[in-house]
């Protein structure tokens, strides 16, 4: 069960990469989905510092993709480490 909800997350996280890199075809939805991967970073980043795991460098990235989808801008090649991250997420189980 916890192999398939990180798969989804992984899933999720490959879509994030590509709505940073094309965030002008899918401004309709961008918006969203910056909101969501940054409720889930926040989520990731006070979990991990409540556990005084200060090194979360994953939910950062969360952080970073969420901001940059909400106010629509996009630092270059950073649509990498999401897509990155997912596929570490997916076959990391």
């Amino acid at each position: 069960m916890i192999a398939l909800l990180l798969a989804i997350l992984g899933m999720f996280d490959i879509i994030v990469g590509f709505s940073l890199l094309f965030h002008d075809i899918l401004s309709f939805i961008t918006f969203y989905i910056g909101v969501f991967v940054l409720a889930k970073g926040l989520m990731s980043l006070i979990g991990s510092l409540a556990n005084k795991y200060f090194f979360d460098f994953m939910g950062a990235i969360d952080v970073i993709a969420g901001i940059s989808l909400i106010l629509n801008f996009t630092i270059p090649f950073f649509w990498f480490l999401p897509m990155l991250k997912g596929i570490y997420s997916i076959f990391s189980e």
